[in-house]
């Protein structure tokens, strides 16, 4: 339970390694939010945002895809994630080529 003053943070790391025409890559994504007060924490402002953000682009007619949309849809993900970013909540990403894994 937060008490008054309290804040959370929120971090995220995504390490991912990959093969592309016999190479090997990794790519890392990461986000650290913290929270603003002990009502409006991280956690609920990197799930309850996207959901308000996306639900004010179906009503203004936005998104004009019906039904149920996976995340991946450039025609969703591109503007909440840009709203998002204006709000402070963002996150950054890049590729490398590496020499060795511990997977392949």
């Amino acid at each position: 339970k937060f008490n008054e003053g309290d804040t959370d943070m929120l971090v995220f790391y995504e390490r991912i390694e990959y093969k592309l025409k016999g190479e090997l890559f990794e790519h890392v994504s990461h986000m650290v939010t913290k929270g603003v007060d002990h009502w409006h924490t991280a956690i609920s402002r990197t799930v309850g945002l996207p959901a308000a953000i996306s639900a004010k682009m179906i009503l203004n007619g936005e998104i004009t895809s019906r039904g149920v949309l996976f995340p991946w849809v450039a025609e969703v993900y591109d503007p909440v994630l840009d709203e998002l970013a204006e709000l402070g909540i963002a996150y950054s990403s890049y590729d490398t080529k590496i020499k060795y894994s511990q997977y392949h």
